[in-house]
């Protein structure tokens, strides 16, 4: 009997505990490698393995817990108190590029349990922060808060409700929708669909898609097409397909949205990013253990 979207949900909660959860995550940093490595063998020892670090702060900071939070819960995962302020030092020790690579890991073990499935959808949603910054527009001064956006390549799989992350990473406003999937096309096979809404509406995209042998569904801007417009005017728009296609991976970033996620209280760019990156493994995580509580699956 097939359990539906909610009931698989609910199973996680009945069979897997946090410090489970956690040690899912340290599966596949162990595979990954150490994030770090101490500087020296002067001082003290580390009171846990780099790979211990990271795989408990993304399970945490995904959550929006803050570093006295995870003080509060480390003697539970680790039978010892560990302070507030080793979290902060080993969090900055953590480079971007090892949680991409952690995130693309799990995408590709997600993938290999449900197979390869040709629709990939491209999108982006805004981090905010709780800082402002002095800006001038149109000529007078304003003052905004400061944000990020998060950009993803999302796998999508209707059969089993479901979602996969392929890739994903965070940047500042000046890195387009349509740059951020050019950067992440490296994922897309051969007779793989792009649906994508305007943002995407640029020659590079198509050009990278074209490239890959990769079919596009974009939503076009209303502007001409200009000249060196070569695979943008052979694209087709299919309306239909489109909706259907997009329609569940924005729902996702809503639920995101909804949660209070989207909000971080980090005050350095690089890692208000990596805070971008641990809300996208968590939705991997999130994934493989629904299909784990359906019973499908049981390898990790």
């Amino acid at each position: 009997m097939k359990l539906s979207y909610w009931k698989r949900y609910d199973r996680v909660f009945k069979l897997f505990s946090p410090k489970k959860i956690y040690n899912k995550i340290l599966g596949f940093a162990r595979n990954l490698g150490k994030p770090f490595k101490k500087k020296s063998k002067r001082g003290p020892k580390m009171k846990l393995q780099p790979e211990e670090y990271a795989s408990y702060i993304a399970f945490k900071g995904s959550k929006g817990d803050a570093y006295r939070d995870m003080e509060l819960d480390s003697e539970t995962f680790f039978g010892k108190n560990l302070d507030h302020s080793t979290f902060g030092k080993n969090f900055q020790k953590i480079p971007n590029n090892y949680l991409r690579k952690l995130l693309q890991l799990t995408g590709k073990h997600l993938e290999k349990l449900l197979h390869h499935a040709k629709v990939h959808v491209p999108d982006s949603t805004k981090l905010t922060t709780d800082r402002y910054k002095d800006i001038i527009y149109q000529g007078k001064p304003r003052r905004i808060k400061e944000t990020f956006k998060l950009h993803t390549m999302v796998q999508r799989h209707p059969k089993k409700q479901m979602t996969i992350i392929m890739d994903g990473f965070s940047s500042d406003g000046h890195i387009s929708d349509a740059e951020g999937a050019v950067r992440m096309s490296h994922v897309l096979q051969e007779g793989d669909i792009l649906p994508a809404d305007r943002g995407y509406d640029y020659e590079k995209v198509y050009s990278a898609c074209a490239e890959r042998k990769v079919k596009t569904n974009i939503k076009k801007q209303n502007r001409g097409d200009g000249r060196g417009f070569r695979h943008r005017k052979k694209a087709k728009f299919r309306k239909q397909s489109y909706k259907k296609q997009r329609g569940i991976v924005e729902t996702r970033f809503a639920a995101i949205e909804n949660a209070g996620l989207t909000l971080t209280h980090y005050r350095k760019e690089d890692t208000r990013f990596k805070y971008g990156l641990l809300l996208e493994i968590k939705q991997n995580i999130d994934n493989l253990l629904r299909l784990e509580a359906e019973g499908l699956f049981f390898i990790c």
